[in-house]
C-alpha cells in the first residue's frame, strides 16, 4: 500500500528529529502527514516546518506520487489517531473512540478506557473489539485529563 510506503520511508526522517510518524493519508492531490515527540507528545511549530521541508525532500527523491500534490504536515495533537495495533497497546488508560464495521443492529462507536490489547482484540471499557474490525480511532481527552494539564502547567510557572 501506498501510505505504508510513504510511512517507511518518511519513518527515519523523523526519528532523526527525535519525532515519529502516527499516520500518512494520501487521497487525491493531498498528502497529510501526522506526527508527535518519539515520548507520544505535541511538537511545536519549528518542529514541524522543519520536518516538512525534509519530508518533501526525502519524497521528492523516492518520487512515489505521480504528478503535483500537496503535503501537510500537522502534530497528532490531543485526539491523536489510533492507527495500528501498537497504538492502543502505548495507551492503555487512556480513553478512545472507536469505530467498528456495523454488526447487525449492535452500536458500532465505542467510546472509553483502553483496558486492554491481547493479541488482536483490544478492550475498551468492558468490550472486546477485534482490531481487523476497526474503521477509525482516535484519543479522547476527558475532563479530568484537561484538568491534569491544566495544573501541571500551572504548577511549572
Amino acid at each position: 500500500m501506498l501510505n505504508d510506503k510513504i510511512r517507511a520511508i518518511l519513518e527515519p526522517v523523523a526519528e532523526g528529529h527525535g519525532a515519529a510518524v502516527v499516520s500518512v493519508e494520501h487521497y487525491g492531490r493531498t498528502l497529510s502527514v501526522t506526527v508527535e515527540s518519539a515520548e507520544g507528545g505535541v511538537l511545536n511549530i519549528g518542529a514541524i516546518s522543519k520536518l516538512s521541508g525534509e519530508f518533501s525532500a526525502v519524497l521528492d527523491v523516492h518520487d512515489l506520487i505521480a504528478g503535483k500534490y500537496n503535503l501537510e504536515v500537522g502534530s497528532a495533537g490531543t485526539n491523536r489517531p489510533l492507527v495500528y495495533l501498537d497504538d492502543f497497546a502505548k495507551r492503555i488508560g487512556k480513553t478512545a473512540r472507536v469505530e467498528i464495521r456495523a454488526i447487525g443492529d449492535e452500536q458500532h462507536t465505542f467510546t472509553g478506557k483502553i483496558n486492554a490489547v491481547e493479541g488482536s482484540v483490544i478492550t475498551i471499557g468492558d468490550k472486546k473489539l477485534e482490531f481487523g474490525e476497526v474503521v477509525r480511532a482516535n484519543l479522547v481527552m476527558t475532563d479530568e485529563e484537561f484538568r491534569e494539564i491544566l495544573k501541571s502547567k500551572k504548577g511549572a510557572k
